[in-house]
């Protein structure tokens, strides 16, 4: 039951190793007045976020693409093995255990941008994989009626096209792209097909104008606030670890870009966080 209107971070990893105490960190920003989502970026990282689910907190479980070819370490999520496939089974077991918690599936999607040094015949392998398993987790999302949670990113704008040829097989979806940055374009495809697009503290970049140009475009009713923390901290703590709380900098910016009062844009974002997680 939603008792009231909070500020909504739909994007947060702040079960990962980096925050020593993870129950601390979660009810210090729960009670700075933010609800949030956990997002699992592979079998580890989703399997131990449930430990953490509680009011206000919900999850979203998944195989973030970094993981589909490499193995993968940073100083936040640290070491995660390479998992080339798609573990339905694992992934079902948790959700069966966690049915109404779990809201999403994701983060998953399609990333080109760690592809310097490797040929045209091992980049071509690669997509082919992240494709195979952005299908398989839209299809295993489709069948659970789950939201998804999209992560897109290439250094041109490939794998947000390659993501709309992927799921416009599936409709009708709940979609969100998180940290999104595609362009008008392709934005109005998916403005199209019902998605709404997640910020986080980039758009407090003096030099985020792409992003900018986004938030006015995109109507309201389809933005959803997020901080992708402990990544990307926003103005004036960037560089720092980040925290849901932050979320409150990232609605305060948009409402400037927007014109919009604080207090009314946390209502819309309020709202649009609980349609896309069915909870209303």
């Amino acid at each position: 039951m939603i008792k009231e209107i909070k500020y909504f971070d739909i994007h947060s990893h702040l079960h990962f190793p980096i925050f020593e105490n993870p129950n601390k960190k979660i009810e210090e920003n729960l009670n700075d007045g933010v609800y949030f989502l956990l997002i699992g970026t592979c079998k580890k990282t989703s399997e131990s976020l449930v430990n953490y689910l509680k009011e206000g907190v919900w999850g979203g479980v998944g195989l973030h693409p970094h993981h589909t070819w490499t193995d993968f370490e940073d100083e936040f999520e640290g070491k995660v093995e390479k998992e080339e496939d798609f573990d339905e089974k694992f992934y079902q077991e948790i959700l069966d255990k966690e049915k109404d918690k779990i809201r999403v599936i994701g983060e998953f999607g399609l990333d080109y941008f760690y592809f310097n040094g490797l040929s045209e015949n091992e980049i071509n392998e690669i997509k082919k994989r992240q494709w195979i398993v952005c299908e398989k987790q839209i299809i295993f999302a489709k069948k659970n009626n789950k939201s998804l949670m999209i992560h897109l990113r290439s250094k041109d704008q490939s794998a947000f096209y390659d993501f709309y040829d992927i799921v416009k097989n599936y409709l009708p979806l709940k979609v969100n792209i998180h940290f999104y940055s595609g362009n008008i374009e392709i934005t109005k495809k998916f403005l199209d097909l019902g998605f709404y697009f997640s910020f986080g503290g980039v758009i407090t970049f003096k030099n985020a104008n792409l992003q900018k140009e986004l938030v006015k475009f995109i109507p309201l009713e389809n933005i959803i606030t997020e901080t992708d923390s402990p990544y990307v901290s926003p103005e004036p703590f960037r560089g720092k670890i980040n925290e849901p709380k932050n979320v409150k900098i990232v609605l305060k910016k948009i409402s400037e870009i927007k014109n919009i009062e604080e207090e009314k844009l946390k209502e819309i974002i309020f709202f649009n966080a609980l349609k896309y997680l069915n909870l209303i």
